[in-house]
């Protein structure tokens, strides 16, 4: 069985980045090349996911150096005590 497509590509998924917006995965090609797009998705009123111009493309073949990059940067996190301890917002309203 195949990934569910969406628009013009193959839907690999979603992970929430807030209550309003989405980041997608879709496989996609163009003009007979085949990228991976990553792109940040508003949660539309009509209940589907609306694309943002906030993304990157690509190209498959850089996709395992991405992933060690996305690994040391949880794990570099993760030394510092715990990646799912919630942030204290800090006088100003802003993150520490």
């Amino acid at each position: 069985m195949s990934a569910p497509r969406a628009g013009d590509g193959v839907l690999i998924g979603y992970v929430e980045k807030s209550k309003a917006e989405l980041i997608g995965v879709f496989l996609k090609d163009f003009e007979g090349f085949r990228y991976v797009d990553i792109r940040v998705y508003d949660r539309a009123i009509s209940g589907r996911p609306t694309p943002t111009t906030k993304g990157v493309a690509i190209r498959p073949t850089r996709l395992p150096e991405l992933v060690k990059l996305l690994e040391a940067a949880l794990a570099t996190l993760d030394e510092g005590g715990g990646l799912l301890e919630p942030r204290v917002p800090s006088r100003k309203g802003g993150r520490r």
